[in-house]
């Protein structure tokens, strides 16, 4: 016998604890559980004879169990169902939960070496407030956080997807809300040009987002997590469109009655609300990211107002070829001056993609001025050229028929080429498996590595990637609508 407080774990012996119902347990003069010892042999295992139960005791004690079994496991099993699928949804929900990998989190004196002095001081100015926001982002997501609203914002986060703006943006042309004005070009302007500058930002400062642990991200976008913070991209987007909406709404207040205008305002204030709280609920961004982001999403507003007439008005419709060479190039400009992050970021590739898609817009409503009556069977005026009316003023069964033909053949265009026609260029004619380059890098790095300039021969290919997204929606989606009939 042996006092379970003297045991070693080193001694190559094994102790166990036979217990039946009539079993009398030995202890000693402490009342301390005594083990008996099995003798040690060479292969460590030894046969026990453990005393005979009787038979009748054993069968219904068997029985017993069973039926206890039995009843639970019913139950038992539709709970486990229950609980596994919620984990299951949580831990996709916090994937990022450990061990997350970011850009922005290497020491000072990574940055000091490989940025100049300015961009240093301003990075090291605005750290402090970056790391200041980690507890209130924890309180907020320990107090607010429950299973529907993670569900909620992981999804609404779509709403600034790519997957989004290359299937929605085109049903704004196909599905003209006015036949006098167009707001399909000031929208593309303002997201296109949100999405640069904050790009160009996010590269320039590379301030981390928030830390993570303590701070949970809620996302299914992978990719967006190797990200810079600062300033965030979605609310640049919320709040150039709300605000442009919001103008809309003001300058055409006295078409809708009162319910109309609060059922509208109250759709725009949700959208924002949406947009902006989610990034700090789910642990994408925190309040330094949103104010910055809010404050170039109104500045591309104010620009895009100030332009716009020049742009639209007078030199679309009026100039030669040299206006939409001289786009493409100017969108060239802005990518190949670009400034480069410090570290592996994917950010570069939303701003090619989005330049693309105005530089595509540019050719499209240029060749519909061009082309005109003549050619163009939907072009009525000289004026708002590239708009493409409704057949009718007013909704009708056959009206709606138009809508869902128009896009039922526009999104099927705009997937063809970009899931199709620009697979096969990329894999058979340049011999790549994607342009997403960076994005896939940042995935499957290990540890966070030193930006890698992308080719330009991939930046190219990307930009008119995008471009033709908008040349098929905005020109090619049009003319097959012609030959339909549905123009």
């Amino acid at each position: 016998m042996k006092n379970n407080a003297t045991l070693s774990p080193i001694k190559k012996k094994i102790y166990i604890i036979v217990m039946h119902n009539d079993d009398h347990l030995e202890t000693d003069e402490n009342g301390l559980l005594l083990l008996k010892s099995i003798p040690e042999s060479d292969d460590f295992s030894e046969t026990i004879d453990i005393k005979t139960r009787s038979r009748n005791n054993t069968t219904s004690s068997q029985m017993n169990n069973t039926t206890r079994m039995r009843k639970r496991s019913r139950t038992d099993s539709v709970v486990s169902s229950i609980m596994d699928a919620v984990e299951q949804i949580k831990v996709n929900n916090e994937h990022t939960d450990m061990n997350t990998k970011d850009p922005g989190l290497k020491p000072d004196d990574f940055y000091k070496k490989r940025m100049s002095s300015l961009r240093y001081t301003l990075r090291t100015l605005l750290l402090s407030f970056v790391k200041n926001e980690t507890k209130p982002l924890v309180y907020i997501q320990e107090n607010f956080r429950n299973f529907v609203l993670d569900e909620y914002f992981i999804y609404s986060a779509n709403l600034g997807s790519h997957f989004f703006y290359v299937i929605c943006l085109p049903m704004t042309r196909w599905i003209p809300i006015s036949g006098n004005h167009d707001y399909s070009r000031d929208l593309i302007y303002l997201l296109a040009f949100s999405i640069y500058l904050s790009g160009l930002i996010k590269d320039y400062l590379c301030l981390p987002r928030p830390k993570a642990p303590p701070i949970i991200r809620i996302t299914h976008s992978e990719y967006t997590t190797k990200e810079y913070g600062a300033p965030s991209s979605h609310t640049a987007n919320a709040t150039a469109v709300t605000f442009y909406v919001l103008l809309q709404l003001c300058l055409s207040i006295k078409q809708f009655s009162i319910k109309q205008i609060i059922l509208f305002f109250g759709m725009i204030s949700m959208y924002y609300t949406t947009l902006t709280f989610g990034r700090l609920y789910s642990g994408m961004h925190g309040f330094f990211d949103l104010e910055s982001g809010a404050l170039i999403g109104l500045l591309t507003l104010a620009v895009r107002l100030v332009s716009k007439n020049y742009l639209d008005y007078y030199l679309l419709p009026k100039s030669s070829i040299l206006y939409p060479i001289g786009h493409v190039l100017f969108g060239y400009c802005l990518l190949f001056f670009h400034t480069h992050p410090v570290e592996m970021c994917p950010c570069y590739e939303d701003s090619v993609s989005f330049i693309g898609v105005v530089g595509g817009l540019e050719i499209s409503d240029w060749l519909c001025y061009k082309l005109g009556q003549n050619y163009l069977p939907w072009v009525k005026s000289e004026s708002l050229s590239y708009l493409l009316p409704l057949p009718l003023n007013e909704v009708t069964d056959s009206n709606t028929k138009v809508i869902l033909l128009r896009l039922l053949i526009g999104v099927s265009s705009v997937l063809l080429w970009k899931e199709v026609i620009t697979v096969f260029i990329t894999k058979k004619i340049f011999k790549l498996k994607t342009t997403s380059i960076l994005s896939n890098k940042t995935l499957k790095q290990e540890e966070i590595k030193e930006f890698e300039q992308l080719p330009i021969t991939v930046v190219l290919l990307r930009y008119w990637i995008y471009a033709g997204i908008a040349i098929v929606s905005c020109f090619v989606a049009p003319v097959i609508f012609s030959v339909f009939g549905l123009v």
